[in-house]
C-alpha cells in the first residue's frame, strides 16, 4: 500500500474527529459498503443509503465523533484506523468514550468498504480479513 492511500484518509478522518461526517464523498466509491457496529449498528450500501443511516444515528447524539489515533497499512489496499468514538446521548445525557477500529478497503483510489467495530479482531472479521 502506498502512502497515497493513507493520505486519502487523513482529511476525512480529521473531519470525523470534529463530528463532521458530511465531508465530500469523493473518496468513497458510489457502491461503497459501510458497516457500523454499536452504537450505530447498521449496514448500508451506496452513498445515499449511508447518508440516511448516518442521519438516523446522529439524531441520537449531541456531539458524536470518531477520533482516529493510528493508521496501519494492512497491505492489499486495506488500512486499519484505531482510535476512540466519543459522544453524548441526546436523551440520556450519558457520555460515551469507547475504542473503535475501522477497516477501509480500497479499489484504486476509492474506498469500497468501511467496517467499524469495537475491537481490532471484530473489524478484521467484518471486512473478511480473518476467521
Amino acid at each position: 500500500m502506498s502512502e497515497e492511500k493513507l493520505e486519502l484518509l487523513r482529511p476525512p478522518l480529521a473531519e470525523w474527529a470534529k463530528g463532521n461526517f458530511w465531508v465530500a464523498p469523493d473518496w468513497l466509491s458510489p457502491d461503497v459498503t459501510f458497516r457500523a457496529a454499536m452504537p450505530a449498528n447498521f449496514v448500508a450500501h451506496g452513498l445515499e443509503e449511508i447518508a440516511l443511516r448516518m442521519l438516523e444515528v446522529l439524531e441520537e447524539w449531541s456531539d458524536y465523533r470518531i477520533e482516529a489515533e493510528e493508521l496501519e497499512d494492512l497491505g492489499e489496499d486495506t488500512v486499519l484506523a484505531a482510535g476512540r468514538q466519543r459522544g453524548t446521548g441526546r436523551l440520556s445525557g450519558i457520555e460515551v468514550d469507547y475504542p473503535i477500529f475501522i477497516v477501509f478497503q480500497f479499489r484504486g483510489d476509492k474506498v469500497v468498504g468501511v467496517y467499524l467495530e469495537g475491537t481490532r479482531d471484530a473489524a478484521l472479521k467484518a471486512a473478511g480479513l480473518s476467521e
